[in-house]
This record gives C-alpha cells, sequence and structure tokens, in this order.
C-alpha cells in the first residue's frame, strides 16, 4: 500500500508507527543536474546544466529508529510555496505539504528494490521514486527508501 499510494508517505509512516515522525536534514544545497541520473532531470523538466536544490534527509520514529531516507531534488526557479518547506529542518516536508493545503498531484516514476544503507549489511529495502506536480507543472522529485524492519520487502507491492 505504502508504494502503491500517491498521498502523503509521512502521513502514512505515522500511521503505521502510530506516532510523529522527526526529521534530520543530512544535507541541504545547491547541485546541477547533470550530476544526478538523467530521469530526474527529465522528471521535472529541467536541462543537464540547470541549478537545482538537493535535500537529504531521514525520518525516524519517536524512539529514534530511522525509518526512511529521502533525496528530495526541487526546480529552482520554479515560484512555489513548495519550496520554501525544504528550508524547514524540522518539520518533515509531509506535514508541511499538507499544511500549506496546495492542490497537488503525485506522480510515482518508480518502485522497487535498493539497498538499507542504515544498516551494516546494507540489506535489501523497498523504495518509492514520484514528482510532486503543481498546477500541472513537475516541482520536486523525491525518492524515498524505507526501513526494511518497518517495510518488509516482501510484503512491500514492488518486490514480493
Amino acid at each position: 500500500m505504502l508504494l502503491a499510494s500517491d498521498g502523503s508517505t509521512t502521513l502514512l509512516l505515522e500511521a503505521l508507527t502510530g506516532g510523529e515522525l522527526t526529521i534530520d536534514v543530512l544535507y541541504q544545497g545547491r547541485a546541477y543536474a547533470r550530476d544526478f541520473p538523467p530521469e530526474i532531470s527529465d522528471s521535472i523538466g529541467v536541462g543537464t546544466e540547470s541549478e537545482i536544490l538537493v535535500r537529504r534527509s531521514r525520518l525516524r520514529t519517536a524512539t529514534g529508529e530511522p525509518i526512511s531516507k529521502n533525496l528530495v531534488v526541487a526546480r529552482r526557479e520554479h515560484q512555489s510555496p513548495m519550496l520554501g518547506l525544504l528550508s524547514d529542518r524540522h518539520a518533515p516536508l509531509g506535514r508541511g505539504l499538507v499544511s500549506l493545503g496546495l492542490s497537488q498531484a503525485r506522480h510515482i516514476v518508480a518502485t522497487g528494490e535498493d539497498r538499507w544503507d542504515e544498516s551494516p549489511a546494507g540489506e535489501p529495502c523497498a523504495y518509492k521514486a514520484y514528482v510532486l506536480v503543481e498546477q500541472g507543472n513537475p516541482v520536486l522529485y523525491i525518492h524515498e527508501k524505507f526501513n526494511p524492519l518497518y517495510v518488509p520487502l516482501k510484503q512491500a507491492s514492488c518486490c514480493g
């Protein structure tokens, strides 16, 4: 269900864990689209020489356990209130999106198997990648990897 949902992953993970999630922002800054796989720049409609905003984060459960690792890539030139949420280092993006009340859509671009690099063994884990679209314009590309202790690969709809 988590991988097929086009709704807020943060809210679904909070329902799964029964508590509010916290965020660790691991990196936030600017980069060039050429430094990322072309499907990312293609999905948000920027050229490879475009400057983009990048945020890498980790969501944690109330007990401090990491539940997801996230990459967010944003079109820098787009004037969307969504971009302002990236500067909030204390609230998960999903919760901020809900508070904005914007009309938006999520288009899933991929689901599958990745590696959970939060564990020493780098176990296989499920991932979901999608684009947030506002008023027909792609604004954010989001790639989420899920802790296999919470989202077992065998139960994930991508990889059973």
